[in-house]
C-alpha cells in the first residue's frame, strides 16, 4: 500500500515538476517478495502514473509473471527461467519483450531460460535481438537511461523478441560474460542469430 499510495504519487509529483525523469516501473514478482496480486496492483498504479511496466519475474519459481506481463501490456519481463508454455504464447501474442540474464542464471546455477523455444515458438523469422542493458543506479537520477528503438523490430517476430541483459549492477558484475553466458546458458549460437547489438547508457 505504501508503494501505491505514497511512493508512486511522490514520484509522479516530482516528474510533473520536472525534478525527476522516470519512464518505467519495476517489481520483483517472486515468492517471498511480491506475489502476482501485489505485482499487478503496483504495475497498474505505475502505468496510471505514466510509467511503462518493465519488471522481473519467473526467475526462481513459476509465478505466471509472463502471463501477467502480457495481460498488462508490459514493455519487458526479465529473467524468465521458469516461464511456462502458456507464458511463452501470451508474450508472443502481446509483443512483450523477454529480457534474459544468462550470466545471472549461470552464477546462481539456475535452470537456463528456454531461449530457443521463446525465439522459435511459432516464429517465421527465428532471430535474436540482443540488448546489453546496463541498469541505471537504484537511486533516482535526473538522467534517464537511453533505450534503443525496440518496438519497430517486434513486428518481425511471430515468437518472442528476446533481449540479453548484462545484469550490470553491484550484485552481479558480469557484463563481459554476456556472449559466453548466452552460448553456455541459453544454448544459443550468437553469430548465427545476431540481429542487432545495442548499448544503453544513462
Amino acid at each position: 500500500q505504501n508503494v501505491i499510495q505514497v511512493q508512486i504519487p511522490a514520484i509522479k509529483e516530482l516528474c510533473d515538476s520536472g525534478e525527476l525523469i522516470v519512464d518505467s516501473i519495476d517489481v520483483f514478482c517472486e515468492k517471498g517478495v511480491f506475489d502476482v496480486g501485489a505485482t499487478r496492483k503496483i504495475l497498474q498504479a505505475g502505468k496510471a502514473a505514466g510509467m511503462s511496466a518493465n519488471f522481473h519475474g519467473d526467475e526462481l519459481n513459476a509465478m505466471n509473471a509472463a502471463e501477467l506481463g502480457a495481460e498488462l501490456g508490459a514493455r519487458c519481463v526479465s529473467h524468465l527461467e521458469e516461464i511456462s508454455n502458456q507464458g511463452i504464447t501470451a508474450m508472443s501474442n502481446s509483443g512483450v519483450i523477454g529480457v534474459l540474464l544468462p550470466t545471472t542464471a549461470y552464477i546462481l546455477r539456475l535452470k537456463p531460460p528456454p531461449a530457443r523455444k521463446m525465439i522459435d515458438e511459432g516464429s517465421h523469422f527465428p532471430s535474436l535481438y540482443i540488448h546489453m542493458c546496463i541498469h541505471p543506479p537504484t537511486h533516482s537520477s535526473t538522467h534517464p537511461p537511453i533505450y534503443p528503438p525496440i518496438h519497430p523490430f517486434i513486428h518481425h517476430f511471430a515468437g518472442i523478441a528476446v533481449a540479453l541483459g548484462s545484469d550490470f549492477n553491484p550484485n552481479a558484475y558480469c557484463m563481459s560474460m554476456v556472449s559466453y553466458g548466452a552460448n553456455i546458458t541459453c544454448l544459443l549460437v550468437v553469430p548465427k542469430d545476431l540481429l542487432l547489438l545495442l548499448f544503453s547508457r544513462w
